[in-house]
């Protein structure tokens, strides 16, 4: 068994599928934000499980009224604490499929990152630490387009060693609370 601790979140953003054109910003990192609290836990929660949900909804979660809860959110959304997108279904989208990207670097991490984050066809990059320097989540249309995105990074300097797991079907992806096995 293997694992991976992530340093930080360069870019999460799903906007962009299935459009080769598409240069989505890079995320900021978050604020020095160090006093989130178990009412801001339990607004996170809930907006994890369901990123549609209502104040007033998420009042009775965390026991707070509608426009206390707004002001929350808006500051957790604001700090960079989370965003609330979609994750849209390949198929829907009209491409081939998704697949997760591990780069082992020779040197310098953050030229990688900048290109893979600039990348249309990138939808997660995290710099991390363990086995690999850099993994990432990319969209393709099918597998030529695969492989030309895979050998644009190879072209990369300091790009050493790159492990693809594409997806062929996506059994389960969730994002609410933990659930222990």
């Amino acid at each position: 068994m293997q694992s991976a601790t992530v340093l930080h979140y360069d870019k999460q953003d799903w906007s962009g599928i299935g459009d080769r054109e598409a240069r989505p910003q890079r995320r900021p990192a978050a604020a020095d934000r160090t006093d989130i609290d178990d009412i801001d836990r339990r607004l996170l929660w809930a907006l994890i499980a369901d990123g549609r949900a209502s104040y007033a909804s998420l009042a009775s979660t965390a026991g707070l009224s509608q426009a206390a809860v707004r002001d929350r959110v808006i500051d957790l959304i604001e700090s960079d604490v989370i965003t609330i997108e979609a994750h849209p279904d390949a198929e829907a989208m009209g491409i081939g499929g998704f697949a997760g990207v591990a780069i082992k670097a020779s040197g310098p991490v953050a030229p990688i990152i900048e290109t893979m984050v600039g990348a249309a066809e990138t939808t997660l990059v995290a710099r991390t630490l363990g086995r690999f320097d850099i993994t990432a989540e990319v969209w393709f249309d099918d597998y030529d387009h695969l492989a030309e995105l895979l050998d644009r990074l190879r072209a990369l300097p300091d790009t050493g060693t790159i492990d693809t797991i594409p997806y062929l079907r996506i059994a389960k992806e969730e994002f609410g609370p933990p659930q222990r096995l």
